[in-house]
């Protein structure tokens, strides 16, 4: 359908191909470091390699999902998808948070299954659109999306309890308060400003959510890459 008046058709095998795409980063993603460690070969400047990618990418998970559940007659409003990848980028921040002040990484569940979601979605998006009743599709996003932020408020609750048993338990970095708590006020000034804007322009979520999802995905990798960064840092 056209887009802010023009046609925008995408061929099917392109679907395919990203597909294929993802499945392939995310299993990847997720050998890389047993393989590093299995060679002796990982190092702080793998981590920020790795980790500044992966800082950069997790924007792409919800402009995929824009683009497949986002255009339909009963189509996902644009600021609830905003806040969509809100709770992708705040889990992504709050994990490696949660290692700057543990010195533990753990990735949350809501990356596996937004993963797997994602690229079942991106394979089968030509049945999705041409073969299914609008009302399945309502019911397919709006339960995708639920699902997926209850998985990632979860993960946000172990993310708090976790810092807190590393403090009771002393078996973290024990960082001060103020220092514990200083990577969080970058984020949230992003979070604020962005969310205002988007709040207060009246065209800016229905022009192309794709292009803010972009430029929010940059400026939050900026702030992210600290964490690994620091670990590089200290080995220094």
């Amino acid at each position: 359908e056209p887009l802010n008046g023009h046609p925008e058709v995408i061929p099917q095998k392109l679907w395919y191909l990203l597909a294929a795409f993802l499945f392939l980063a995310y299993t990847l993603d997720g050998i890389d470091g047993k393989q590093a460690r299995r060679t002796q070969t990982s190092g702080p400047l793998g981590e920020l390699f790795d980790h500044g990618l992966d800082s950069y990418s997790v924007f792409f998970i919800p402009a995929c999902l824009y683009s497949i559940f986002g255009r339909w007659d009963f189509s996902i409003p644009p600021i609830r998808m905003y806040y969509v990848m809100w709770n992708l980028l705040l889990n992504f921040y709050l994990s490696h948070w949660e290692k700057y002040n543990t010195g533990v990484l753990f990735l949350p569940w809501g990356y596996d299954f937004s993963m797997w979601v994602c690229t079942f979605s991106l394979y089968t998006s030509k049945y999705i659109n041409n073969y299914t009743p609008n009302f399945v599709r309502e019911e397919l996003k709006t339960n995708f999306l639920s699902i997926l932020c209850l998985l990632h408020i979860i993960h946000i609750t172990l993310r708090l309890e976790h810092n807190i048993l590393s403090y009771t338990l002393r078996t973290g970095k024990m960082r001060s308060f103020s220092e514990a708590l200083r990577p969080l006020w970058s984020i949230l000034a992003i979070f604020t400003v962005t969310t205002l804007w988007i709040h207060k322009s009246s065209v800016l979520p229905d022009y192309d959510l794709r292009a803010v999802f972009l430029l929010i995905g940059t400026l939050f990798s900026n702030v992210a890459v600290s964490f690994p960064l620091s670990n590089f840092k200290d080995t220094l």
